[in-house]
């Protein structure tokens, strides 16, 4: 009688097709790598392991996140355009080096000069 070991603990995940394609969608709406790996059912471990090991994988969280803040910076770009003043002062902050100063001014008076204003 021969034993046939079997094998034990989760079955090893390739991503297919359709998982891919998930994958780049979820990426372009701004999900971490986290979040991506819980919707497809695995450990955050193992979709970093597998974009080393696939790239078509590794290509589609990439892609994913270009074609994310590609429709973002669009829709700002756009909105600043149609003269959405919020929109663009934060597009010439982040685009721009545009930035905001606060200057405070401290006038110092002597204690003689404190004196007779109090009186």
């Amino acid at each position: 009688m021969v034993k046939v070991k079997s094998k034990c603990g989760p079955k090893t995940w390739i991503p297919s097709k359709e998982e891919i394609d998930k994958v780049e969608a979820m990426a372009s709406r701004g999900l971490t790598q986290e979040q991506i790996a819980m919707c497809l059912g695995i450990h955050d471990s193992t979709l970093y392991a597998k974009r080393n090991k696939f790239p078509d994988l590794n290509e589609a969280v990439q892609r994913g996140k270009a074609k994310g803040i590609s429709i973002v910076s669009n829709a700002l770009f756009e909105s600043a355009k149609s003269g959405n003043t919020t929109s663009q002062i934060f597009f010439l902050k982040c685009m721009a080096g545009w930035k905001e100063t606060n200057v405070n001014e401290h006038k110092f008076i002597n204690q003689e000069d404190a004196l007779k204003n109090l009186e």
